[in-house]
């Protein structure tokens, strides 16, 4: 998170909001793209998923052990500059002992959609009160053969400073 202090006053607006652009990881995004040979192909604005298979695969470790390389990549993506990334972040951690083929699909969507969206950035400015701190949180009924998604986002100064999402332990059945 960034600390407020570190917010630069905006002097082109005249004001005393404060803004600061926090780069997006272009450099961890372009090398996992560059490595995976996606850096020749076309970008995608929006990372479209399938539904999930119903019958699990039968994988190998080795090929689990991909996925899970590539889920800790995107969630450090997620949770330090990338938001966007969080809920296809989530879905891949949660499928790749199961459902191997999908999961490797849905890697290659989120690798296009980074090369697409790689001079992305989050703009944090301050036009509320640094003492103005404001908590959202929701969480979506999934079904009894599965777990909720929830989510939570932490607002200061009338911008975001944290964000999570993740599958609840448990499913809400109402």
């Amino acid at each position: 998170s960034l600390h407020p202090d570190a917010l630069a006053p905006n002097s082109a607006a005249g004001s005393s909001n404060r803004t600061a652009k926090v780069p997006v990881a272009a450099s961890v995004s372009t090398s996992a793209a560059k490595g995976k040979g996606l850096l020749e192909c076309n970008g995608n604005r929006n990372i479209v998923m399938d539904p999930l298979p119903d019958d699990p695969e039968v994988r190998t470790v080795p090929q689990l052990r991909v996925l899970q390389m590539h889920s800790g990549e995107f969630n450090w993506l997620a949770t330090r500059t990338r938001p966007d990334l969080s809920y296809a972040t989530s879905l891949l951690a949660s499928a790749a002992s199961r459902h191997h083929t999908w999961c490797l699909k849905l890697v290659k969507k989120m690798l296009r959609y980074l090369k697409e969206t790689s001079s992305a950035g989050i703009l944090i400015s301050s036009t509320g009160s640094m003492e103005d701190l404001t908590v959202y949180c929701d969480a979506g009924y999934a079904g009894k053969d599965t777990r909720s998604q929830s989510g939570i986002i932490v607002v200061c100064g009338g911008s975001i400073i944290v964000w999570r999402s993740c599958r609840q332990t448990v499913s809400a059945l109402s």
